[in-house]
């Protein structure tokens, strides 16, 4: 069961490479473009021209016409309005630093 629902939830979209997984009951428009690296929960609804890079919309969310969504996570049931933009900010975690010495401001 799992299986054929990740298959069917792999969906061929406008997209800029890289993997895009879109829950089968979201209703995902022609004209949005998705990817690299999106994950689209159940019972979403993109709407027309909307971009979606390196993020996760959860479950139930409604994306509106023309908004642009990189680096981010959307909670579930969520509403992005016609053209907002929600952004996260990217960041390459140094594995030798610690949490603690990445949170000091760097020697000047």
């Amino acid at each position: 069961w799992y299986q054929r629902r990740v298959r069917e939830a792999v969906v061929s979209t406008q997209s800029t490479g890289g993997h895009v997984l879109i829950d089968p009951s979201a209703t995902v428009s022609p004209t949005a473009i998705l990817g690299p690296n999106v994950t689209i929960g159940a019972n979403t609804v993109i709407k027309d021209g909307v971009r979606i890079k390196h993020s996760i919309v959860l479950d139930g969310c409604l994306i509106k016409p023309h908004a642009c969504v990189p680096y981010t996570v959307i909670g579930g049931n969520s509403k992005v309005g016609s053209w907002a933009r929600i952004e996260g900010i990217p960041e390459i975690v140094d594995p030798k630093q610690t949490p603690s010495s990445r949170d000091q401001p760097p020697d000047v």
